[in-house]
């Protein structure tokens, strides 16, 4: 009974070792694998973050290039260059946003920012393209060549009048004489010897020259002038309408510019936030991966370790009470030989007591 009641006891014992080498294995393993899962996401997570960030190249690159347009709109616009690098400018950006439109795709929000910029650059290129042309009926001098032209025309034929007028002289000429007044008859000898010579007679000739012109060459004159003033009024009043013209395009170009421009800047902008954002949480997810990773190794290892304390318990709780029924089975064993003795001791006292008599009645009989 005692043999098959310690078989039990180490049988038991055994099990509980062995589960608990299990249980450790399997927690090292399971730790392991955990661990080896976080480690591996948390350096692809590193690997995304230190990797070079094409999307926000390329929306830096878009930034300065939006501020580089604005400046060379007011170069052409100002200065008059003429070789239209604003419109190959613009074309550049906007083959940039198609490269970041496929960098983008499947995010619809960004996709819709994109596509808000590429419709504002066309309306600002559209914009540029019309004050551009108003510009070039300010500059052109066409009209104002065909008024001058009309000008000599007009000068000439009033030459050609001019040559053409018929004049009609007439000349008058009355002569006057003047006489001195006559002396006295009674002068002496000595006066007429010692006096004066006789005065002399003037004459006086008035010449007058009357010249008339047809009337009819002064109306066509006053016709001409009247064209030619009409004719400057025109390019006047022209030239003023394209002046007005083109600083109201200008002033509207200047203003939907800027309006533009910080639209497109705004939205950019927005787009940025949104990319470091996302660089952002891909730093929060790689902590979070650590975390999860450690906090799941310390759950596995507090499991081993309560089931390790279960186990120790369990053993121990084995260990005492094979101590006990060991020493059960000593008191047990040790009552079981004294009885045996004692019954031993009963035997042979009773064995001694029937034998006496025995030889008593063998020896009487």
């Amino acid at each position: 009974m005692a043999a098959v009641i310690q078989k039990r006891f180490f049988r038991a014992v055994k099990s509980k070792v062995i589960i608990g080498f299990l249980f450790a294995c399997f927690a090292l393993l399971l730790a392991w694998g955990i661990s080896k899962f976080a480690f591996t996401r948390m350096l692809n997570t590193v690997e995304v973050i230190s990797a070079p960030n094409d999307k926000l190249r390329l929306v830096n690159d878009l930034s300065h290039k939006i501020a580089r347009l604005d400046q060379l709109q007011r170069d052409e616009a100002f200065n008059k260059q003429g070789d239209y690098s604003f419109l190959r400018e613009s074309r550049r950006v906007r083959s940039d946003l198609d490269t970041l439109r496929k960098l983008y795709k499947g995010d619809s929000a960004q996709l819709a920012r994109i596509r808000s910029i590429k419709n504002l650059l066309t309306q600002r290129d559209k914009q540029f393209v019309s004050y551009l042309q108003v510009r070039e009926t300010l500059v052109n001098t066409k009209s104002f060549s065909n008024e001058v032209k009309k000008l000599n025309e007009l000068v000439e034929s009033r030459a050609m009048q001019t040559d053409s007028a018929v004049l009609t002289t007439e000349t008058t000429t009355s002569t006057t004489t003047v006489a001195p007044e006559e002396e006295e008859k009674s002068r002496g000898f000595l006066s007429k010897l010692f006096g004066k010579k006789k005065s002399d007679v003037y004459k006086i000739i008035n010449e007058e020259f009357k010249v008339k012109r047809d009337t009819l060459n002064a109306k066509a004159e006053d016709s001409i002038m009247k064209s030619m003033t009409g004719s400057l009024k025109n390019i006047e009043l022209e030239q003023r309408k394209k002046s007005q013209k083109f600083i109201k395009r200008e002033a509207e170009l200047s203003n939907a510019s800027n309006t533009l421009t910080s639209q497109i800047l705004q939205i950019l902008r927005q787009v940025e936030g949104q990319a470091v954002a996302q660089v952002d949480l891909n730093g929060i997810q790689a902590k979070q991966v650590v975390n999860d990773g450690i906090t799941q190794i310390t759950a596995i290892i507090i499991t081993f370790f309560l089931l390790t304390v279960i186990l120790l318990y369990l053993i121990l709780t084995d260990i005492t009470k094979s101590n006990r029924y060991r020493k059960e089975l000593e008191q047990a064993k040790d009552e079981a030989e004294y009885h045996g003795k004692a019954k031993q001791r009963f035997l042979s006292n009773m064995s001694h007591e029937i034998r006496t008599p025995l030889q008593s009645i063998l020896g009487y009989a």
